[in-house]
């Protein structure tokens, strides 16, 4: 193979999803009473080769589930049970198809008619079950796994769908915010350049103009044509730092979003503040990051936001009852550090202090602005 050659995907049994994960493959483990049954009970040779033939197709049929919805996904579910109606009078084991394709009913059917498919399912195993002289020890746990493992994939796939909305929700959100936020920068710089380069093109002309005639006026034109463009530059340079601007209410916003996506339960408690544009920024990507780390990595049920106001300092907490900050800090904490104590704040990580588990992060920074006490982070707020 080339170094440019392309190299092949590999094939895969079921999508790369992190949501499903290596779980597929472990609920495997029901097919093992199924296939103990049937080949431990020395079957006959028609026998070996229906069971081989009906393991082979449920397994691609089980796979194929995992990729396709709607109708497609149906016709297998309820291929899945015909399987297990098929073998129930030979094997009481057989009831294991029934709750395979009682778990699928959660992804292709939506509530209330999944709860009626799989009371549907269970009345069939039951009746069925009777109707072969089965013992009620063997009638009970079928009924009973079609309803919980159904019912919590049911749950389930709500909940995913609920996830995607929400997340389908923030980045319409977020694309129409970066619309606005170019719409302004579009009109903001029309505003500061549009009068200024104007002038600049019309003092040019007459420079140029005079430059053989009127020397001496030809090079106050000059001098104003400077003068006009480091007033633009300057200019410039203020909106620019305008729009590096971060605020802690607008990541207040965004944390309360991907906290509630995530299932996290969010307390905030905010006072009024007095911060420089500078500080405030430098906050704001604190509680930014502290947030983004909750949600990725604390596995989190609660989080507390405090902000406080103590002598000349504004104070930033953000607290959870997660496992905790597992090694030493990330990359993340560590920047979030070092841009807290160039503007003479510091960050402390501690034990959370509500729950048994979990971190709190505290931020401090001066209520007006220290200049930074070292070039690199000079560089960096210019």
């Amino acid at each position: 193979m080339t170094p440019n050659e392309p190299t092949k995907r590999s094939i895969r049994l079921t999508p790369d999803d992190p949501e499903i994960g290596w779980t597929p493959y472990a609920w495997l483990v029901w097919l093992i009473p199924f296939g103990a049954e049937v080949f431990g009970s020395r079957p006959t040779p028609l026998v070996v080769g229906l069971a081989t033939f009906t393991l082979v197709a449920f397994l691609a049929l089980y796979f194929r589930g995992f990729w396709v919805r709607g109708r497609q996904l149906r016709l297998i579910t309820a291929t899945i049970f015909a399987i297990g109606v098929f073998w129930s009078p030979v094997s009481p084991m057989a009831f294991t198809f029934y709750i395979y394709a009682a778990a699928f009913v959660g992804q292709c059917v939506r509530p209330p008619r999944s709860y009626l498919v799989l009371a549907g399912m269970a009345l069939w195993a039951a009746v069925e079950g009777w109707l072969l002289g089965q013992p009620i020890g063997f009638i009970i746990p079928p009924v009973l796994f079609i309803l919980i493992i159904g019912g919590i994939n049911v749950h389930y796939c709500e909940v995913s769908r609920s996830n995607a909305r929400s997340r389908l929700a923030q980045e319409e959100i977020e694309q129409l915010a970066i619309a606005a936020e170019r719409e302004r920068i579009g009109r903001d710089l029309h505003d500061l350049l549009g009068q200024s380069l104007s002038v600049v093109s019309l003092k040019a002309q007459l420079a140029r103009r005079k430059l053989d005639s009127e020397p001496g006026s030809a090079r106050r034109e000059l001098e104003e044509i400077e003068a006009t463009a480091r007033e633009a530059l300057r200019e410039v340079r203020r909106a620019v730092a305008g729009y590096r601007h971060a605020q802690i209410g607008t990541e207040l916003v965004k944390a309360r979003v991907a906290l509630d996506s995530a299932g996290i339960e969010l307390d905030v408690r905010t006072s009024p503040y007095d911060l420089s544009p500078e500080s405030e920024t430098i906050l704001a990507m604190a509680l930014r990051e502290a947030a983004t780390n909750i949600v990725r990595h604390a596995r989190a049920d609660r989080c507390r936001i405090r902000s406080r106001v103590e002598g000349d300092e504004y104070w930033l907490e953000v607290e959870d009852d997660g496992v905790g900050i597992q090694g030493p800090p990330d990359s993340g904490l560590r920047g979030m550090r070092e841009r807290l104590e160039g503007a003479g704040g510091s960050l402390d990580i501690s034990p959370a202090r509500f729950a048994s588990q979990g971190t709190l992060l505290r931020a401090r920074l001066p209520l007006q602005r220290v200049e930074p006490t070292s070039p690199e982070a000079s560089r960096e707020l210019a």
